[in-house]
């Protein structure tokens, strides 16, 4: 085993790695009420974290892989950096990060799941 590829598979572990963490830490940021804007500024520098470790992250594993000869990951994990430039560009940048639009969804989800226990046990 050549020491890009050997490269190539620690950037996609420490890819997950960045992934699984920051999928654990942000759902409560996302079930749970902010009212000050301090929250909001923290909110908005996670996610912003995120998107940033996790592009930088996938470029090094396209660029590893691509090193290696395994171009079919390389382009597989171009177009993860990809996703995650544009998540970062129209998601954190453009649009007004509002913690109250995130709230509804979440919110009527959960009356929608109430719902159907109730149903389902009457």
């Amino acid at each position: 085993m050549s020491a890009a590829l050997i490269a190539a598979l620690v950037f996609s572990v420490i890819l997950l790695v960045i992934t699984a963490y920051f999928l654990m830490g942000s759902v409560p940021l996302l079930i749970l009420k902010h009212d000050t804007p301090m929250d909001s500024r923290f909110v908005r520098g996670f996610f912003n974290t995120y998107y940033l470790a996790a592009m930088l992250t996938a470029s090094a594993t396209a660029v590893s892989y691509a090193v290696a000869g395994r171009l079919v990951f390389a382009v597989g994990a171009a177009a993860l950096c990809g996703i995650k430039g544009v998540g970062l560009e129209y998601g954190m940048r453009r649009n007004a990060f509002d913690l109250d639009g995130l709230h509804r969804p979440l919110q009527l989800h959960g009356e929608g799941n109430r719902r159907v226990v109730t149903d389902s046990l009457s």
